[in-house]
């Protein structure tokens, strides 16, 4: 009895120690906790109408739906937004302060929260004479580019700047666009030129809006870039689109899609999938990336049930290119 008593003592013993090796290695495995971790502004001290940038840190990329901060200013001398939105993927958002008129320097402090974490900073609102002149437009040539690509802006102001020059903040409300955080118009002129720089990322999808804000003097003025996906490697293609199955029953298993470039991904390269409108047939996805030097990728298809004979279309494509495409028939 006592041998036996000693036996499971050790068996458990082996177990607990087996458990108490792999908790660490599933510890290791957890997803990242999202917090607020920073507050940055573009200037320390604003003129009285003037503005700055102000940028929040988080400690990981947000999600699908995005994270949304909010703001508070400390003293009336600073306007802020009520909140900004990390967008889904990004871990960094911009915003616009504007210091109203002050007849002695303020220290406003701003502040920024998510959930129970807080982060903040500290702006001089500098008493002054306001600024002549304000933005009057804002424009971006071209208007649309594909990702990667440059564009080019022009800010306008109402009237010429004065001696030293207009400091002009520019932001984008968009990481997929970068711009310089300010452009100086110089004295007596009215108009400066900056560069903006696209972020080529061979995961994006869909064309994405950017909007552009100029301000100086109270004022501001916005424009609007549109950025297209990276144009795809060039001499690849979709050699072919092939079903695990060319008939099956509606409501049943669902079929493999596999599709097959022309020759191994130079570079990372997104398929695009369409099927026949108003079909019973759902994808598991609309897209999928191929890695670089890999030349085939998948879905899956999940046909819905049917009252007669039905003939589904698959097509892919790398966008730019000729497509490839295969039939389904689903019966009841």
């Amino acid at each position: 009895m006592k041998a036996s008593r000693l036996f499971l003592s050790l068996v458990l013993a082996a177990q607990l120690g087996t458990l108490s090796i792999a908790t660490p290695a599933l510890a290791g495995r957890t997803q990242c906790q999202q917090r607020l971790t920073s507050l940055t502004l573009s200037a320390s001290a604003v003129p009285s109408g003037g503005s700055a940038v102000g940028q929040v840190g988080l400690a990981c990329k947000a999600a699908r739906s995005g994270v949304t901060v909010t703001l508070s200013a400390g003293d009336p001398a600073v306007r802020v937004p009520a909140s900004v939105t990390v967008p889904s993927g990004y871990r960094t958002a911009s915003f616009t302060l504007t210091a109203a008129q002050v007849t002695a320097d303020v220290v406003v402090t701003i502040t920024a929260a998510y959930g129970a974490d807080t982060a903040s900073a500290s702006v001089t609102v500098v008493a002054g004479s306001p600024p002549t002149g304000q933005p009057r437009s804002l424009t971006v040539n071209p208007a649309s580019v594909t990702a990667g690509s440059p564009a080019t802006a022009t800010v306008t102001l109402s009237s010429v700047a004065p001696t030293g020059g207009a400091v002009v903040n520019i932001v984008s409300d968009n990481p997929i666009a970068v711009v310089p955080a300010t452009v100086t118009v110089p004295a007596g002129a009215t108009t400066a030129t900056f560069g903006i720089t696209t972020v080529a990322d061979s995961a994006q999808a869909y064309t994405q809006t950017v909007g552009l804000r100029a301000g100086y003097g109270g004022g501001q003025a916005s424009a609007v870039l549109f950025v297209f996906p990276p144009a795809p490697p060039t001499g690849v293609a979709v050699r072919a689109v092939n079903l695990s199955a060319a008939t099956v029953v509606g409501g049943g298993d669902p079929v493999t899609a596999l599709v097959t470039l022309t020759s191994p991904a130079p570079a990372d390269t997104r398929i695009y999938f369409y099927g026949s409108a108003y079909s019973p047939v759902r994808m598991s996805a609309q897209t999928v990336l191929i890695a670089a030097g890999q030349q085939s990728g998948s879905i899956q298809l999940f046909p819905g049930a049917v009252e007669t004979d039905y003939t589904y279309t698959l097509t892919a494509e790398v966008r730019g290119t000729a497509p490839a495409a295969a039939s389904l028939l689903i019966t009841p």
